[in-house]
């Protein structure tokens, strides 16, 4: 992967396909048109990578097999594109995303004002998440081509867009904080759950089920774990957890990890001093790295804000 980031502004359609090819692979582009204003820009956040490609006119792109590793799950920023791959073509466009399996061929024809965002990483890592998180670690599971980003799939869209919005960010906390972690499985959860909305509902967890879940989740309240840690340690898939959860807590198990988290922050900064103590530094050390919704979720737990837990002492 290429792990700087870089931007590009040109009427060279060709100059810009040797960019992406450094990041994705080689591939052919047809240009059917004399005037293109052609742009790439290129965000590393991690093991992940965002590329946002537009070529100011249509295009045709031709791949022969993307990398037997890698993940490309990508949709339009604007405008909208017609994939296929080994199924009958599809529709693309910001109302859904197309997820490219390894390995597979790929033509897409985009429309003039087509914009794509592409989401590159490790296929592997997905693949193990799907596992973990159908319950079925040992099974391969072929996924759709499509996935929604609207309906089953918002909350999906609000992930990648955040993602998407942090990747640009040179003092995102997530380049090099223990908080990717976390939201890398909750994207990969995300993008199961949007496939899986409307499937028939699992039977209630066993307490057994949660009771494991919740025990690995207090062993590691300060470590960067995310919904597929917390799904492998229970042994059943993420929808059965997640059911299990609803029955016995009320709330999901991230749900529960944050209030655990929440809890001892508050206890920290009960008896922290109001010299020496920083909330940031108590909110990161319990692993909540996003600062702007620790504070409303703090303030909506104890009816306070952290600073103002500080202060009473």
């Amino acid at each position: 992967m290429v792990r700087t980031p870089f931007e590009l502004h040109t009427p060279d359609p060709d100059h810009v396909q040797e960019l992406v090819a450094t990041v994705l692979g080689p591939f052919r582009l047809r240009t059917r048109r004399a005037s293109y204003d052609a742009q790439v820009r290129h965000d590393p956040l991690g093991e992940l990578s965002f590329t946002t490609v537009g070529y100011g006119n249509a295009v045709e792109i031709d791949v022969d097999g993307v990398d037997s590793k890698a993940l490309v799950f990508q949709w339009t920023a604007s405008g909208a594109f017609d994939a296929r791959t080994a199924g009958p073509e599809q529709r693309v466009s910001y109302l859904n995303a197309h997820l490219v399996r390894p390995g597979t061929p790929l033509h897409m024809r985009c429309t003039p004002d087509c914009r794509f965002v592409i989401v590159s990483g490790d296929a592997r890592e997905l693949e193990s998440a799907v596992g973990v998180l159908s319950g079925e670690p040992d099974r391969p599971r072929l996924l759709p081509q499509v996935v929604p980003r609207t309906g089953p799939g918002t909350s999906l869209a609000r992930c990648t867009d955040f993602l998407h919005a942090e990747a640009q960010r040179a003092d995102s906390p997530l380049r090099n904080g223990p908080g990717l972690r976390p939201a890398l499985q909750m994207l990969f959860a995300l993008i199961m759950q949007a496939i899986d909305e409307g499937a028939q509902p699992a039977r209630p967890g066993r307490p057994g089920h949660v009771k494991r879940a919740q025990d690995f989740m207090l062993a590691n309240l300060a470590g960067p774990i995310g919904i597929v840690d917390v799904v492998a340690s229970a042994g059943v898939s993420m929808r059965t957890l997640y059911q299990g959860f609803q029955d016995c807590q009320g709330v999901s198990p991230m749900a529960w990890l944050r209030q655990r988290r929440l809890e001892r922050i508050r206890a920290e900064l009960m008896t922290g001093s109001p010299e020496e103590t920083r909330v940031t530094e108590v909110a990161l050390r319990w692993g909540l790295s996003h600062l702007g919704r620790f504070a409303s979720h703090y303030r909506a737990a104890f009816g306070e804000s952290p600073s103002q837990t500080l202060r009473r002492r």
